[in-house]
């Protein structure tokens, strides 16, 4: 194109939304599931999203009510567990390994059981709901 040329002018495009188009219809039902499950994501998580979901459209809303509640606390007396363990670790002729004979040795899931005669209940208690 020279200089004396004048440009000529550009067409318009055809319609971009076509929604006989079936990329449109998807991209658009896409797009309105993303923000409709990024707005209910958000109620999920937020503080008091919860609520504002089960009172709003009755999604999430709690299915358990506590009754009878009851406190236990059970303590363990680590120290007089650890000293037994390591007394016993240093009889055996092959202790475990890593076995130093320090008290990092000691290492005891809780939550599995109790050691025997290292442990007890200290309070038990109802609370009212």
């Amino acid at each position: 194109m020279s200089d004396t040329e004048e440009p000529k002018p550009q067409t318009p495009l055809a319609r971009q939304w076509d929604w006989k188009d079936p990329q449109i219809i998807l991209g658009t039902l896409a797009i309105l599931a993303g923000l409709a499950g990024s707005v209910f994501g958000v109620a999920m998580a937020a503080p008091f999203g919860q609520d504002l979901l089960c009172r709003s459209f009755n999604v999430s809303c709690p299915r358990t009510e506590f009754e009878n509640a009851k406190l236990s606390i059970n303590v363990i007396d680590f120290d007089g567990w650890c000293g037994r363990w390591l007394e016993d670790m240093a009889k055996e002729s092959a202790p475990p390994p890593g076995y130093s004979g320090s008290v990092m040795d000691c290492a005891y899931d809780f939550s599995v059981s109790e050691p025997p005669g290292f442990g007890g209940s200290i309070t038990f208690a109802n609370i009212e709901p």
